[in-house]
């Protein structure tokens, strides 16, 4: 959702638009269910936490002034909450674990992404990174390891990064 229909809904629902409100509702609480999935793997806990974010911190206070991201306003609302109610419940999770040892939470989800996008590789093409960009071992080296031709090597290092390029956004 573009953020001018985002705010135009915002508008819509403060005049008491219930349609507005509805479709607010659903776009809301499925974003922040993406985001909040991340510190839990307990789905009916993301689901409470998405709708009691909305209840009680969006719909409840509905901004005044435009928002210009909203998929980030809202995630960052819904970080605010939940870390708020855990710190209460002094209740930790890994991730949040990670977060106080000064990992930006940014960082943290910047990592999940490239993982899961690592997954989306074939193996060989995989091992062909990790090999050149963290061994960083020489495409003649890799290709000698593989028994497969420099350009060979390069050519799949490169597909893999375009797909790589396809699923992480940064």
């Amino acid at each position: 959702m573009e953020n001018v229909e985002f705010n135009a809904l915002i508008a819509k629902a403060k005049n008491n638009d219930s349609y507005a409100i509805e479709i607010l509702s659903k776009y809301c609480i499925e974003i922040m269910k993406k985001h909040l999935s991340i510190l839990s793997g307990n789905e009916q806990e993301v689901e409470d936490w998405a709708h009691d974010v909305f209840a009680y911190r969006i719909y409840s206070n509905l901004p005044d002034y435009f928002i210009e991201k909203p998929a980030a306003w809202l995630n960052k609302v819904a970080d605010n909450y939940v870390f708020t109610l855990m710190k209460k419940e002094k209740r930790t999770t890994p991730l949040i674990e990670e977060i106080t040892d000064n990992r930006a939470f940014s960082d943290i989800v910047d990592e999940i992404m490239v993982k899961d996008a690592l997954h989306k590789l074939k193996k060989i093409d995989y091992q062909i990174l990790v090999l050149r960009y963290y061994f960083k071992f020489e495409y003649n080296h890799i290709a000698k390891i593989f028994r497969l031709n420099p350009a060979t090597v390069r050519q799949r290092a490169f597909r893999a990064r375009q797909i790589l390029k396809n699923y992480v956004t940064f």
